[in-house]
């Protein structure tokens, strides 16, 4: 889901891009073709990858926070388990979409 969600986030016209990305264990699969398509106005991004992640392991998700910075700023969150969404991951996602809801 994350890779996806950054391939269509990096291929909508600017106008169109979301008010947020999410990346929860992702990897950054399309570095060259990504490249050419980041800049105009940044998406505020949200990414989390558990240190333990055995199906995705942590390096790459790491790889894709440091693609994305700085040209999309954005929060990286680690935690020490594993290709899991473990609940004050959940909590900070509400409080991402709060804050780009403006509420």
């Amino acid at each position: 889901g994350a890779m996806l969600s950054a391939d269509l986030a990096l291929h909508l016209p600017e106008a169109e891009r979301p008010g947020g990305l999410m990346l929860l264990s992702g990897a950054l699969i399309a570095r060259p073709r990504w490249r050419e398509r980041l800049g105009g106005k940044p998406v505020p991004r949200l990414q989390v990858h558990g240190m333990q992640d055995q199906m995705l392991p942590y390096p790459l998700g790491l790889a894709l926070h440091e693609f994305f910075e700085p040209a999309w700023p954005g929060t990286f969150l680690r935690f020490q388990g594993g290709h899991e969404i473990p609940p004050p991951v959940v909590e900070q996602m509400g409080n991402h979409i709060r804050k780009w809801a403006g509420t």
